[in-house]
């Protein structure tokens, strides 16, 4: 899971931490994703080297995932997720929802659907915990569809009773 409990002495001090992670921020709403990636992969390489900040290390992986998938690097986006339970990190429930969700339409693309049926699962647990729904909805309804498209409709059904009992 991505989201983990454990704390630690801040790895950077906060001021300088936030003024990177804007400059981060800045980049990529600015489209400047190949900035931005390089950004926040120096912030992780900095947080890894010292005592680990989850809630730095979480938004610093989030703006490396984000900057990834923008750039198209998505078997680099989805390794990143699948390999981010080795970090001591926070991240906010829909965010992690989100994460999960794009990361599971990075498996259909790469054409992993039992990885993409995992991946969804957890974002319906992640939207749903953090109370939305129509996200965990719209979740569920695109992993039936891309697992008919992977010709692996027997993963369907835990997607398909999330869709009935939402009515």
């Amino acid at each position: 899971m991505l989201i983990l409990t454990l704390r630690f002495i801040c790895a950077m001090e906060d001021k300088e931490f936030s003024r990177r992670l804007g400059e981060a921020i800045d980049l990529f709403d600015a489209s400047d994703f190949e900035r931005s990636l390089r950004l926040a992969r120096s912030l992780k390489k900095e947080l890894l080297a010292a005592k680990v900040d989850p809630d730095q290390m979480g938004w610093s992986l989030y703006y490396e995932f984000k900057s990834l998938y923008e750039l198209g690097e998505y078997g680099e986006a989805y390794r990143l997720l699948k390999s981010a339970d080795g970090h001591h990190c926070e991240i906010p429930v829909s965010i992690a929802g989100w994460m999960h969700s794009v990361a599971a339409e990075l498996a259909y693309l790469l054409k992993l659907p039992e990885d993409m049926a995992t991946l969804g699962k957890r974002c319906i647990e992640l939207y749903t915990k953090a109370d939305e729904l129509e996200n965990a909805t719209l979740c569920a309804q695109n992993c039936c569809a891309f697992l008919d498209e992977l010709g692996r409709p027997d993963l369907k059904p835990c997607f398909e009773n999330f869709l009935k009992e939402r009515g």
